[in-house]
């Protein structure tokens, strides 16, 4: 199973649903990604069984101006910290509510898959 760590609040440089990194199942997550106040965490994390690291790994892509990298005085910026990001439209309010509650949600592939938007998608 992947366990994932999603920006929830606050825009900072990760977005709003940014998928920061995904670790092996029952990576001992610290107090910076679970808070103590869980009515207002600002990550959460989302459990998938079923899906391995390797699967996720292509959604934490981030998004540059170019590719050129061969001058190092002339570096494409940064456009995305993330490609992808779970949006909060399609997450249910149940949910949503249980975010809130125990700043953690298992989901199953399909809702993954189903949750995501693609920031650079036309």
């Amino acid at each position: 199973m992947a366990e994932l760590l999603v920006k929830y609040f606050e825009e900072t440089t990760f977005g709003v649903g940014d998928i920061v990194v995904v670790q092996e199942d029952g990576f001992e997550w610290g107090t910076e990604e679970h808070p103590a106040t869980a009515s207002n965490p600002h990550f959460f994390i989302c459990k998938i069984p079923g899906m391995l690291v390797s699967e996720i790994l292509p959604y934490l892509e981030t998004i540059y101006n170019g590719d050129d990298w061969s001058d190092p005085e002339n570096v494409p910026d940064m456009v995305h910290k993330r490609r992808f990001n779970f949006d909060n439209i399609k997450i249910p309010q149940p949910l949503k509510n249980e975010i809130m509650a125990t700043e953690e949600i298992t989901i199953t592939s399909t809702q993954f898959y189903n949750f995501l938007n693609d920031k650079v998608a036309v």
